[in-house]
């Protein structure tokens, strides 16, 4: 059976996610650095459209619309609790363990994730 690929290369979707990375690194800065003059309670949480509607379009190119128990995609799972690699977390996939850590290994892994049959 022939592999299906996304529509976008990984060059293109490495490029995604570190500009979506590099917007998050930079509310984060902003936030901490708010709330040494400012009590935490009146710093609020950021939340940029442009982001959401980004891994939106991620979810969709990828057919990551199934959700866990916690209602999260695994462009979700990357992005937040995996936070974009940095913390190496590993996921389960056909009884095989993958360990995220790079932009390049979780398109590796949506590929593999989009090509298993889906139930219906």
């Amino acid at each position: 059976m022939n592999k299906i690929l996304p529509i976008i290369t990984k060059e293109q979707f490495v490029e995604i996610i570190s500009l979506i990375q590099k917007q998050s690194d930079k509310d984060h800065n902003f936030t901490d650095f708010m709330e040494t003059y400012l009590d935490g309670r009146f710093i609020p949480t950021m939340n940029d459209h442009y982001s959401l509607a980004i891994q939106k379009l991620l979810n969709i190119i990828f057919n990551d619309i199934e959700t866990d128990k916690y209602d999260m995609t695994w462009c979700d799972w990357f992005a937040y609790e995996n936070n974009f690699g940095k913390n190496k977390m590993s996921c389960w996939l056909n009884e095989v363990e993958y360990v995220i850590s790079t932009p390049e290994e979780f398109y590796d892994f949506m590929v593999l994730w989009m090509n298993l049959p889906k139930e219906k």
